[in-house]
């Protein structure tokens, strides 16, 4: 076990601390250069009012992130409907912008309208040729956040909101940045959503932060504080900076110029900031770090001696007020201000290149509140916090990408890993950097088990577990985990093989992360959708004595078990929906379709069994013999996999399952008709020369009856 420094001790240093304590690691420090750890998630108290460092909530997409803030805070959080608007044209509307514009003046709406239909069909290779040179796609290298605006939602939108917003949120025009940062962040939409909401007002949930989470007392500071309870005070030191590290030492020196050894180095300082602590730097990684980009924000908290408004935060882009955004955190939580008051919290970015007067910025927000009817004049303004926060938001202009590989790469190779908004420079949340402390934790302990692994790896395990992954950001890391609890249960050796196969959403990265964490996890990619290639990849590639293939979704360690036993005496267990004794609990019309596949199987290819898309569990090298002679792939592949198994003359035991469905497939059963028939011919001209021999099959059930 190496000695893991963490610097900096916001959300991100430490949730790395706290998954490292979980994990057993000892030898870990976490320094922080404030005189209290929080980083940007920290509150004041002033007069009774609480005052975030600008507005944060909690809003997650990670069951495990979700179940461990809730673990954390206990009693002290609540979930939050989001009550969010825009005030523009001197009139208040819902967010987002494009599909709430009712209420605005008609020809804002149409210009909305119009502007959206113009950049569909432009998309589509139609429309005003005119218009093209304004709204069609780009490159993606060459795609602007201007252009991605014009091109998605058309002119209307981006002149009204979208442009006028992004420049004083950014300190930056949207086409001096790239479109990289959106992701999650941006609400997509199309025409009927959009003509909805301009016809009348309806409060539909759209967008990543639709409801959310915030604690009851203490404000967001109170999620900090709750993960340095778990946190020995011992490995916790705040007011302690950094002047200096030396990558090739792995030495540390502080302001106070003591000396601290370091084997793995996790930083969540601001990266441009971090390289100008390293000694002799390399001059192409000291031109990348230059090149960064941020914006800062002078965060005004002002305490109002009446209840303003029952809204969450409010969406500024008009030019001629000098904030972006109004919130209101004691509509966050009732002891966020003493009784019949509120505290909002108001916010004016800024830059290098667009500078600004603090103490004139303060009395043009107070001038400006009240233009906007929220404040009125006879309000009195009873508590005031002003914070400066000097990098806020990571600007993502044409050589981020490029600049913050360059530098993340040159750092990890000297063991540094920069984790967290600011360390990883990126437009990201809190949910964000408590994944990325338990990611880089899980980092951390993997590698330091890398000789445990290489010997794990040299030993043949019993069951090599194959799981066919498509799409299934969803559930896939909830999933896999259950799958190591339960498979833990069992004294045999296992892996988990992920075969993933062409998906287009974060199911490969996913599956990458717990492969690196944990080393009974691997991935193994086909690069198109293909069920039946990813399948049989996965069989080729396992190093299990036995192979044993489930979904995602439908899974038992118990069939694990028992095939365990049945591979003493058979070749393979087959787990059939049809089999005597089997319950199958699925809609009729699924039901009905697995009968009549089988029967045609039974009638066209002399299929003795009963089932061939069911779990089933095979020695592994006579799998891997059957699978180089398979001809077809996709749904069908399982299907000639058993059937040559069958005419092979391996010896089968067929397994009553019990199986409820529960979701809906993936794809259409009515699309995969065309693919399944084309497959079925394919099927039946590659076996016409391959013999049907006597079948040696079994039932399990039968062949219980007669051994007792």
């Amino acid at each position: 076990m190496k000695k893991v420094v963490i610097l900096g001790g916001g959300l991100a240093g430490l949730s790395t601390a706290l998954h490292l304590q979980r994990a057993g690691w000892r030898d870990y420090q976490l320094l922080e250069k404030d005189s209290r750890i929080g980083g940007l998630t920290r509150s004041e108290s002033v007069e009774g009012f609480t005052f975030d460092y600008t507005g944060h909530v909690l809003h997650f997409k990670d069951e495990a992130n979700r179940e461990l803030v809730l673990q954390l805070l206990g009693e002290n959080i609540h979930l939050v409907q989001r009550n969010s608007w825009i005030f523009s044209k001197g009139v208040y509307t819902r967010y987002p912008f494009q599909t709430n514009t009712y209420g605005l003046p008609k020809e804002v709406i149409k210009e909305c309208i119009q502007g959206f239909i113009e950049a569909q069909f432009i998309r589509a290779g139609e429309g005003n040729p005119a218009l093209a040179a304004r709204t069609q796609p780009r490159e993606p290298a060459e795609e602007s956040f201007e252009d991605w605006i014009y091109t998605h939602f058309g002119r209307g939108i981006g002149k009204h909101f979208m442009i006028s917003y992004n420049e004083k949120l950014w300190s930056v025009h949207p086409r001096e940045m790239t479109s990289d940062w959106m992701g999650r962040f941006v609400p997509q939409t199309n025409l009927s959503d959009i003509l909805d909401g301009a016809l009348s007002d309806e409060a539909k949930p759209m967008g990543y932060n639709a409801s959310f989470y915030y604690p009851l007392r203490g404000g967001i500071e109170a999620l900090p504080r709750a993960f340095a309870v778990g946190l020995p005070s011992a490995h916790i030191e705040v007011n302690t900076e950094v002047r200096e590290v030396d990558l090739r030492g792995k030495v540390l020196t502080l302001h106070s110029g003591e000396k601290v050894p370091y084997h793995t180095l996790v930083t969540s300082v601001p990266l441009r900031q971090f390289v100008k602590l390293i000694k002799s730097v390399p001059l192409e990684i000291r031109d990348a770090a230059q090149d960064l980009r941020h914006n800062s924000v002078f965060n005004v908290n002002l305490g109002i001696d009446r209840v303003v408004t029952d809204k969450h935060w409010i969406y500024i882009p008009e030019p001629e007020y000098v904030f972006y955004r109004v919130g209101c955190t004691s509509n966050l939580s009732p002891f966020m201000s003493p009784a019949g008051t509120s505290s909002l919290y108001i916010e004016v970015s800024y830059s290098d290149e667009r500078p600004i007067d603090k103490p004139s910025v303060l009395e043009q927000v107070k001038r400006d509140i009240r233009k906007t009817s929220l404040v009125k004049e006879s309000d009195r303004i009873v508590s005031e916090k002003c914070i400066d926060i000097p990098c806020a938001y990571v600007i993502y202009d044409r050589k981020h990408k490029r600049n913050v590989a360059l530098i993340r790469d040159f750092l990890r190779a000297n063991q540094v890993l920069t984790i967290g908004r600011y360390g990883a420079w990126e437009y990201s949340g809190m949910e964000d950097a408590i994944a990325y402390g338990r990611r880089t934790a899980g980092d951390i302990v993997a590698e330091d088990k890398q000789i445990e692994v290489r010997a794990a790896e040299a030993k043949t395990p019993v069951f090599s577990i194959l799981i066919p992954i498509y799409n299934e950001e969803a559930i896939l890391e909830r999933a896999v985990r259950e799958m190591l609890r339960e498979l833990d249960s069992l004294k045999a050796s296992y892996e988990i093989v992920l075969c993933e196969n062409g998906s287009r959403d974060q199911t490969a990265e996913i599956a990458s992360q717990l492969a690196t964490i944990d080393p009974r996890v691997r991935l193994i990619q086909c690069p198109t959708p293909n069920y039946g290639k990813a399948l049989a990849l996965g069989i080729l590639e396992a190093r299990g004595e036995n192979i044993v293939c489930f979904e995602i979704d439908y899974w038992d360690a118990a069939f694990v078990r028992i095939s365990e036993a049945l591979l003493t005496k058979y070749d393979a267990v087959i787990g059939s929906k049809r089999a005597p004794g089997s319950r199958d609990r699925r809609p009729r019309l699924r039901r009905v379709i697995t009968y009549a596949f089988n029967t045609f199987l039974r009638l066209v290819f002399g299929f003795q069994g009963t089932d061939t898309h069911g779990i089933k569990a095979f020695k592994t090298s006579l799998g891997q013999e059957i699978v180089r002679r398979c001809q077809t792939d996709k749904d069908i592949f399982a299907t000639e996999l058993v059937l040559r198994m069958e005419r092979a003359g391996i010896y089968i035991c067929e397994m009553p399952l019990e199986i409820e469905e529960k979701r809906a497939p993936s794809i259409k059963l009515l699309k995969r008709v065309p693919s399944t028939v084309r497959n079925l011919l394919r099927l039946r001209r590659a076996l016409r020369d391959v013999p049907s021999p006597e079948v040696k099959k079994e039932s399990a059930i039968s062949h219980a009856a007669r051994t007792r």
